[in-house]
């Protein structure tokens, strides 16, 4: 018998997915696909056949398991805080850079 008779795999489709990872509101789809595209972590679909992705549900439950173990380990929340902060600082100084080349409005006097 080969591993994959031996285990049940439960395949989740888009809808389960973001319905399992939202709580009591849904993920929305785009949310989804961003968290894909941005966390090299997040588990990767697979295709039964053209627009049909799924899910592995093992593989869900270990990266949420994994965030919780992280979210409860110190030095990963440490870690978390400064990339927080090092962003909000970017968020500032790109504000800031905007603010200097906006143009002035200056009132015009109108000709009649």
């Amino acid at each position: 018998m080969s591993d994959l008779q031996a285990t049940s795999l439960r395949a989740l489709d888009v809808a389960q997915l973001c319905a399992r990872l939202g709580g009591k509101r849904p993920l929305n789809r785009s949310t989804l696909w961003r968290r894909i595209r941005r966390d090299p972590n997040f588990p990767q679909p697979f295709y039964l056949w053209d627009g049909a992705p799924r899910f592995v549900e093992d593989e869900i439950d270990a990266y949420i398991a994994r965030k919780i173990a992280e979210r409860d380990d110190p030095a990963c929340t440490a870690a978390q805080c400064e990339r927080v902060q090092r962003r909000e600082q970017q968020v500032g100084e790109a504000r800031a850079r905007a603010q200097k080349l906006k143009p002035r409005r200056t009132r015009q006097a109108r000709s009649r």
